[in-house]
């Protein structure tokens, strides 16, 4: 999707809550005439679908008033990505939140801003709006790596495990030389005593980072798992 001006959001937001309307009505067709068995899966693909793009649309309705011409020039939106990222260090989480709707205003796109808004509900605590922003990334693009390691890590943070493995298997699929990614999967594979991964991982670690502080220490926790 091209990037769109201001002025155009909020007849966009206005022309998808009309699409949105008509696939609720189309589905909804559809669950009448099927049976109870079927309905939930349905109504899971619904949610994945229309979810998050719902949330994005609601958070832009919400900053609808910021003023965007600014930042049609990419650099300045790479400017307000990375001051962004600093007001969430900091803890300004309603400034940041509002740099980043204000970019993806004009880049729709935009994965580092999508990026910036899960870590910042991460910070905040809100799983699950963190990770609706992140598989909406998904969508825009399926082979970032750090997407994968960030929805890897927030399922190790809720100690969802074996969502966490699958997770971070995949960035470190797409990125088998980044070390931060082998270092989260043997967290999570020792966790799950799944030692053959475990030791596999360590072997690439010596390649990639053979300087590695942690590689004694990890050897000895597969041992002992």
């Amino acid at each position: 999707m091209p990037d769109l001006p201001a002025k155009s959001t909020e007849h966009v937001f206005k022309k998808n809550q009309i699409i949105n309307l008509r696939f609720n009505r189309v589905w909804r067709e559809k669950l009448e005439g099927l049976s109870g068995v079927f309905r939930p899966v349905i109504l899971k693909i619904q949610q994945a679908v229309f979810g998050v793009y719902t949330k994005i649309l609601e958070l832009e309705r919400r900053h609808k008033g910021l003023p965007t011409t600014e930042l049609e020039d990419k650099d300045k939106r790479q400017k307000y990505i990375w001051e962004a990222g600093e007001l969430v260090k900091q803890g300004n989480f309603d400034e940041a939140e509002q740099r980043f709707i204000k970019v993806i205003k004009w880049d729709r796109k935009n994965i580092a801003a999508y990026e910036g808004l899960a870590d910042l509900y991460w910070h905040k605590k809100e799983y699950g709006l963190a990770k609706d922003t992140l598989e909406y990334v998904l969508k825009i693009d399926r082979t970032d790596p750090e997407v994968y390691w960030q929805l890897g890590s927030l399922a190790q943070e809720q100690d969802l495990m074996e969502e966490a493995v699958v997770c971070l298997s995949k960035a470190y699929e797409i990125a088998p030389n980044n070390p931060k990614y082998i270092d989260s999967l043997l967290e999570v594979s020792i966790a799950l005593r799944k030692k053959d991964l475990a030791w596999k991982l360590v072997a690439r670690l010596k390649v990639v980072n053979s300087e590695n502080k942690k590689l004694l220490e990890f050897e000895e926790r597969i041992r002992a798992a």
